[in-house]
């Protein structure tokens, strides 16, 4: 048995100081604990951990904002396979298949915010990497304001890599981009 407040400190922990996983871990070994931390059957996974309704909702929340940091910390380094680009789809991807709904309110309402100004501050980073996932991340959350802040994003990114201004472009509208992709 493990301690969900606990082990959700921990994470929000690692997450903002995960800088010296180079030091410490191989990139394989990094690999396969970020791997672990996004799936839904363990019940310690991040994925989990943030939806565990025994946790007051701040301390999840801060859950989530903690992630942020991971991005200019360890992905802007390194990609890390498809970590970087499919983090946060991992944790939005529950929007698009309709597992999580805004229109039920409560949590889950609340939470899609989070994730929204999480994902907004990772569009600010300096990295293509970065701002590639987050646009993922947007791409599947299905916030009410996403399009809002596409335009935002592009009129501040006048000189934006042109496959994230046509994947910005996209995002907002009633199609997901891997619907308009061929």
């Amino acid at each position: 048995m493990f301690d969900p407040q606990k082990v959700c400190g921990y994470y929000v922990q690692l997450f903002r100081a995960a800088g010296f996983l180079y030091d410490r871990f191989t990139k394989q070994q990094i690999e396969q604990a970020f791997s672990a931390m996004t799936v839904r059957s363990l019940d310690c996974s991040v994925k989990q951990i943030i939806w565990n309704a025994d946790l007051p909702f701040d301390l999840r929340e801060e859950c989530v904002r903690s992630m942020f940091h991971l991005f200019p910390a360890v992905f802007a380094m390194d990609r890390l396979g498809h970590t970087a680009s499919m983090w946060w789809d991992a944790f939005c991807f529950d929007r698009e298949c309709g597992i999580k709904r805004r229109e039920r309110g409560g949590e889950e309402a609340m939470m899609q915010d989070v994730f929204f100004h999480t994902l907004s501050d990772a569009l600010q980073l300096d990295s293509t990497i970065c701002i590639g996932s987050a646009l993922h991340g947007l791409e599947h959350l299905h916030h009410p304001e996403t399009k809002q802040l596409m335009d935002r994003f592009l009129d501040a990114s006048p000189n934006l890599d042109e496959s994230l201004k046509s994947d910005a472009q996209s995002i907002g509208h009633d199609d997901p981009l891997w619907t308009l992709r061929k």
